[in-house]
């Protein structure tokens, strides 16, 4: 089943929402909350990434299980696989005991194993799941223009309908179980690829002697152009590889996107490739930068080390 709703945040949000996990898109999430008016209370393993919420309103709840405590809704934003088991399950996690009310949605990108394990904990405890991973970058969040993946019971994802018009634009309702993680997989496989075939293209044509302005302006105003290139573009134009997705995140995602469908028998030759290529700009020292510092690799393999 698939169907899309357009959201809106209307009228003063009476819920309290926890945001757990207060990475960049995590000070983001819990700051556009804060600004639609929403009680926002908020918990990280380092408590000094909540200093600049709380002084803005946000409220501090010193460890996952008390945050779950205090709130109607409940939003976690993680690295991996490895932290959602720790503040879903792991000792005081979120889900250790019972929590009357509370509706509880991931926005992180996981694997769907691991996501359906945290879906039978929650049932255990009477906790509605909702999978929601998200689609766009921080700049995106400010202005609430994010696209929210939504799967899980029905009426869990209607108690977030504030909270996912708050921060997105639009709403993908996509089925009852793991849909969400797979579908976010599948755009991330997307974003690889094209971010690949920009550093190929820019590589091409610099080593022929075009210039990397000309370049930038043709690629953002042709019929290849999408949001991304054309975002991505901006940063380039500046040479600018500071994060928005990072490097080692686009490789966790492609194995686990690889991982599905080696489980489907579902055949990726070409994320296979993705996958090794940005494992080579990691392991060339751009892991904690923006996956668009790929071309850098492309332009030292080609002779034209550039580097910013």
């Amino acid at each position: 089943m698939s169907e899309t709703s357009t959201n809106e945040a209307q009228g003063s949000p009476t819920s309290r929402v926890g945001v757990l996990g207060l990475g960049t898109m995590g000070r983001a999430i819990a700051t556009r909350l804060l600004e639609a008016g929403f009680e926002v209370w908020v918990h990280n393993r380092t408590m000094a990434r909540a200093e600049a919420l709380v002084s803005a309103g946000a409220r501090w709840a010193p460890s996952p299980e008390k945050l779950a405590g205090e709130v109607d809704l409940l939003v976690t934003l993680v690295a991996d696989d490895g932290a959602l088991r720790q503040v879903t399950t792991g000792e005081g996690g979120v889900l250790t005991g019972e929590r009357p009310g509370l509706v509880y949605a991931d926005m992180s990108t996981v694997s769907p194993e691991v996501s359906a394990d945290v879906a039978a904990a929650a049932a255990a405890v009477g906790v509605p799941y909702v999978r929601a991973p998200l689609m766009g970058s921080t700049a995106l969040v400010r202005t609430g223009q994010l696209g929210v993946l939504a799967s899980g019971p029905g009426a869990g994802i209607d108690a977030f309908e504030e909270v996912f018009g708050a921060v997105g634009r639009r709403t993908f309702r996509l089925g009852e179980a793991e849909e969400a993680r797979v579908m976010k997989l599948a755009v991330n496989t997307v974003i690889a690829q094209t971010t690949l075939a920009m550093s190929e293209a820019l590589t091409l044509g610099g080593n022929a002697g075009l210039g990397w302005q000309q370049m930038l302006d043709v690629l953002a105003d042709s019929p290849v152009a999408s949001p991304l290139v054309r975002y991505k573009a901006v940063s380039l134009a500046a040479r600018d590889f500071r994060v928005a997705f990072s490097t080692d995140m686009v490789v966790k995602d492609l194995r686990l996107a690889l991982d599905v469908a080696r489980r489907d028998g579902t055949v990726l030759p070409v994320t296979g490739l993705a996958h090794e290529l940005f494992h080579a700009v990691s392991a060339a020292g751009r892991g904690a930068d923006d996956l668009s510092s790929a071309v850098l690799l492309y332009e030292r393999l080609s002779g034209r080390d550039q580097e910013a």
